[in-house]
């Protein structure tokens, strides 16, 4: 399947970093980036953040595995 894009959903009013990234071994990656950047109101409680769209390459079943996954608050402490 070929990553098409990532579309803000409750994060909309962060600024999005989010890359899709080929590494040297070969294995795709995309980095869910978004920042709170000056006035951005903070996100509290259960949101969908964004939606992730993909296009399928041919018909099957597909795997996506979310991992390593780091929630940072405004004062850099991390989960």
């Amino acid at each position: 399947m070929d990553f098409v894009g990532c579309e803000p959903q409750a994060a909309k009013d962060l600024r999005n970093f989010s890359r899709d990234r080929l590494h040297t071994n070969g294995q795709k990656a995309y980095y869910v980036t978004f920042v709170g950047v000056g006035e951005a109101s903070p996100l509290n409680g259960d949101h969908v953040l964004c939606t992730l769209r993909f296009r399928a390459l041919s018909a099957g079943a597909a795997s996506i595995e979310a991992k390593d996954i780091i929630l940072v608050d405004s004062q850099l402490n991390y989960k």
